[in-house]
C-alpha cells in the first residue's frame, strides 16, 4: 500500500510539504526547502510509488537514472534536477518547481495558435539538443504531460530517464490509468544514432566526481551490490534494456516491436504526434488498446494537418503538414535524422508565420 505524506508533513528534517500531486506511477511533493535559498527555497520532490520501489535494485535504478538527469545541468528548456535525496531508504529527485502546468492545458485552447505551437516546438528542440550533447540517447516518453510550460510561456522537458526506470512495471501490472503501456523485455543492440556533425556528438554520461553526493550508505552500497539472483545493478539495467514504458498514443512503431533499438528518432516521432495534437486539438491515432495502437502507428497513414490550419495561416498549411508527416514516417530512416534538422524546419515556418 502506498504511503502518501500529507500537507504539513515533513520529509526528513528539511522539507515541509504544502502540496501533493499523485499520478499513475509517481508522487510529487511541493515543499519548502528549509536549507534552500532564493529560487531553491520552494522545490518539487518526485519519487515513484511503492510498487515501483519494492526492492533495492529498483530503488538504486531510480536513483541512478535521476543522477543522470542531474548531470544534464541547467538549461532553460529542461526541468532542472538539482540532486537526489534519500530519506527512509526512499530516493527522491529534487526538481525545479514549474508552476504553469503542462502542455495539455494549452491543447485545444485559443491561446495555442500556429506561431505558439511552432515556438514550443523550437523550445523542445533546444532542450533536447542540450540533453543529447550531454550524452542522452533517447527520452522515450515525449508527450504533453512531460512538457511543462512556465507561467511566462517557456516549455521545459521533464522526466528524463523515468521511462527506463518503469521497465519494472512489466512485472507489476499490464496497463496504467494514464494510458502508459509497458512493452516487452527483449534485449537487442541499439541502433546507431545519426548526428548532424561533430558538434552534436554526445559527451559520455555517467557517475562522475561532480555528481551531487546526497545519498545514504545503503544507496551507495546498492550501486555495487547484487540482487538476489546474482545480477548487479548495472547488469540488471543492461539485461532488461529492452523493457520500456511509453505512452501508446505517442510511441513510434519501432518502440512497439523492438524497444531496445530506439534512438532520438523515436522522440522525433513522438514530437510529431504532439505537434499534430497542438495544431488540431486531437490525437492522430486513438486506439484503445496496445494491439490497436500498434497497428495504427505501424500501418495507418497519419491524417493531414492541412484542414486544421487556420485561415490566417493557410499559405503555410502544406509546408506545416510536410513537417508533421516527416516526423510521423513509419520508417525512422525517413524522419528527421537529428533534432538540429527538425529545429531548422520549425524555425523557417515560425519566421514565415510572423514569429520573432
Amino acid at each position: 500500500m502506498n504511503v502518501v505524506r500529507g500537507v504539513g508533513d515533513w520529509i526528513g528534517d528539511r522539507f515541509e510539504i504544502f502540496a501533493v500531486h499523485e499520478g499513475g506511477m509517481s508522487l510529487v511533493y511541493v515543499v519548502n526547502d528549509h536549507l534552500g535559498q532564493g529560487d531553491r527555497s520552494v522545490v518539487a520532490l518526485k519519487t515513484l510509488k511503492d510498487e515501483l520501489l519494492g526492492n533495492r535494485v529498483r530503488r538504486s535504478r531510480f536513483a541512478t537514472e535521476c543522477r543522470l538527469w542531474v548531470q544534464l545541468g541547467r538549461h532553460k528548456n529542461i526541468v532542472q534536477a538539482h540532486s537526489v535525496e534519500i530519506f527512509g531508504f526512499r530516493p527522491y529527485v529534487m526538481l525545479e518547481l514549474v508552476r504553469g502546468g503542462d502542455l495539455s492545458s494549452w491543447i485545444g485552447t485559443p491561446r495555442l495558435d500556429l506561431p505558439h505551437a511552432l515556438r514550443f516546438g523550437i523550445q523542445f528542440c533546444n532542450g533536447m539538443e542540450h540533453a543529447l550533447r550531454q550524452g542522452l540517447n533517447c527520452h522515450r516518453d515525449i508527450k504533453p504531460g512531460n512538457l511543462l510550460v512556465t507561467q511566462s510561456g517557456v516549455l521545459k522537458i521533464t522526466d528524463f530517464g523515468l521511462a527506463r526506470v518503469c521497465e519494472e512495471m512489466i512485472a507489476v501490472r499490464s496497463e496504467l490509468p494514464d494510458g502508459s503501456i509497458p512493452l516487452d523485455d527483449r534485449a537487442r543492440p541499439p541502433q546507431r544514432i545519426v548526428w548532424s556533425g561533430s558538434a552534436d556528438s554526445p559527451r559520455p554520461m555517467g557517475l562522475t566526481s561532480t555528481t551531487p553526493s546526497t545519498v545514504d550508505q545503503e544507496s551507495l552500497d546498492e550501486r555495487s551490490s547484487s540482487s538476489s539472483n546474482g545480477v548487479g545493478v548495472k547488469a540488471a539495467r543492461l539485461t532488461h534494456s529492452g523493457a520500456r514504458l511509453g505512452t501508446g498514443a505517442y510511441m513510434a512503431p519501432e518502440q512497439f516491436r523492438d524497444p531496445s533499438s530506439v534512438d532520438v528518432r523515436a522522440d522525433v516521432y513522438a514530437f510529431g504526434v504532439v505537434l499534430y495534437e497542438m495544431l488540431s486539438g486531437v490525437l492522430p491515432f486513438k486506439g484503445k488498446s496496445l494491439a490497436v495502437l500498434d497497428g495504427q502507428h505501424s500501418t495507418t497513414p497519419p491524417p493531414s494537418a492541412i484542414p486544421v490550419i487556420p485561415r490566417a495561416y493557410r499559405r503555410l498549411a502544406v509546408d506545416v503538414d510536410k513537417v508533421v508527416q516527416r516526423c510521423l514516417m513509419k520508417d525512422p530512416h525517413r524522419r528527421y535524422q537529428t533534432i538540429v534538422e527538425l529545429r531548422a524546419a520549425l524555425r523557417e515556418l515560425y519566421t514565415r508565420a510572423g514569429g520573432k
